[in-house]
């Protein structure tokens, strides 16, 4: 790897960085994902672009209302707990908005109130994270840590709808209607992905606190600051 390379990917060598950064991957295609099949199945369900208007509203208007205090919310919260609260209620609204489609019985109200409750969520999602990054690289990493993340953050916005348009021209190409329940479906997992990212490291502790304990009661000498 060439020296600007390694200037370019520096944050990466924290393992905890590491794992954040491969779940946010998916997470951050997932939600564009999401927000592309929401505006895609009010259309369907409406046939009306003024309710697809209405259900933008309902995604972003909580960064309007609730913006000015989710940083300070966020500063007075640990923010590995917050993010992991924020991954379970991303990933229960995403499985409900599976259980309706799926179901068939959706109605717009439904998806209006979902979407703004995740939205919600994302308000107080995206301070904790930033606060999460600081705390996994430090201060000397961290305006690396933020050009990566600012990337990934871009480049999910491209990939994500680029998947749906890829889904969509492949049904034209077999004359199959193509439908906003499968990505529904499929929401669930990149949450799942970024959840399971963040509890690595505390299963990580708590293994290695299991093993120092069991190695102390078999050989406490061997663990001793004193030994020889």
């Amino acid at each position: 790897m060439t020296k600007a390379a390694r200037r370019t990917f520096h944050s990466l060598r924290y393992r905890n960085y590491r794992l954040f950064f491969g779940g946010q991957i998916v997470s951050q295609t997932g939600s564009w994902m999401q927000r592309i099949a929401l505006g895609w199945f009010i259309l369907q369900l409406t046939h009306s672009a003024f309710d697809v208007g209405v259900m933008a509203f309902a995604q972003f208007a909580p960064y309007m209302f609730f913006g000015l205090f989710a940083g300070v919310l966020a500063d007075r919260l640990d923010a590995r707990r917050t993010v992991l609260a924020t991954q379970t209620a991303q990933l229960i609204t995403a499985s409900a908005l599976a259980w309706i489609a799926l179901g068939g019985f959706a109605v717009p109200w439904m998806l209006y109130t979902i979407a703004f409750i995740n939205g919600t969520v994302l308000v107080l999602d995206v301070p904790s994270r930033q606060q999460l990054t600081y705390r996994m690289v430090g201060r000397e990493d961290l305006p690396n840590a933020i050009a990566l993340n600012s990337t990934l953050f871009n480049a999910s916005r491209i990939f994500g709808p680029s998947v749906d348009l890829a889904r969509l021209i492949a049904s034209a190409n077999t004359r199959r209607p193509i439908n906003s329940r499968e990505v529904r479906s499929l929401r669930s997992l990149p949450d799942l992905s970024l959840y399971i990212a963040l509890m690595v490291p505390t299963i990580g502790r708590l293994v290695a606190r299991s093993s120092e304990k069991v190695l102390r009661e078999i050989a406490p000498s061997t663990l001793s600051p004193t030994a020889s």
